[in-house]
């Protein structure tokens, strides 16, 4: 697969590329916006695509998540490709994105991860959200394993989590034992739901922590609920001094 380093330069570059190209044939001037989801196919085999599409979303002000893909139905061949009722749902997430950057003139909304403490054994995890409180949906959603959370420390290990709590733009991450070694947090990169309900390949993954936002659309008569989900991602974890 494509590693990160070479995804995120040749995703950029079509940027670019494509605002030349654009600049060269209509004469405008105002610069183009790229907006892409997040890719949560087979994460667990290769997690470059996911973590170039955060960094670009996070780091280039020309580039924006309409949504991670773990949220939408596909049509089980394995492949990641989306049921018919998952590409209406992706071309709402766009159109909503799009809506945002061409009228609201702003980056398009979503629940961005900004920081990770840890204070003995609970680490506490903050949110930028687009409309509190943030919440685990396992209504619309599935149930993956912690909510789709994860701590690692700097040997590789995967920590036990005694519990995983959510409150207004905060999820604390409760470790069964302390751990003095540097910490990572990881979300959606290491558990599929279950039952996996989306049919996500085996080696994707996914999470439960969403946003409280009521926008819907209604496809073939039946609505879907439009929130915003947290985008898979990974922080280093501070740990603080007495």
């Amino acid at each position: 697969p494509t590693d990160y380093a070479t995804y995120k330069a040749k995703l950029s570059q079509l940027r670019d590329d494509t605002q030349d190209y654009v600049y060269s044939l209509s004469g405008q001037r105002y610069p183009v916006f790229f907006i892409t989801y997040q890719l949560s196919h087979k994460i667990k085999t290769s997690d470059a695509v996911a973590r170039a599409q955060f960094d670009l979303d996070r780091d280039n002000e020309f580039f924006g998540i309409a949504t991670p893909t773990y949220i939408l139905p596909t049509n089980n061949d394995g492949m990641g490709h989306l049921s018919p009722v998952g590409y209406k749902l992706l071309g709402a997430y766009f159109g909503r994105a799009f809506k945002q950057v061409v009228f609201d003139k702003i980056k398009p909304k979503g629940i961005k991860p900004i920081s990770a403490v840890k204070n003995g054994t609970a680490i506490t995890v903050k949110f930028n959200v687009p409309q509190l409180p943030l919440k685990f949906d396992t209504t619309n959603l599935p149930p993956t394993t912690n909510q789709g959370f994860a701590v690692y420390d700097s040997t590789g290990a995967n920590l036990t989590l005694s519990n995983v709590t959510v409150s207004n733009d905060t999820v604390t991450l409760t470790l069964a034992a302390d751990n003095t070694n540097a910490l990572t947090v990881k979300y959606a990169y290491d558990y599929l739901a279950n039952p996996n309900s989306k049919q996500l390949n085996a080696n994707s993954a996914s999470g439960n922590l969403v946003d409280s936002t009521t926008d819907s659309v209604v496809i073939s008569g039946t609505s879907y609920p439009m929130f915003y989900a947290a985008p898979h991602f990974t922080l280093p974890v501070k740990t603080l001094g007495i």
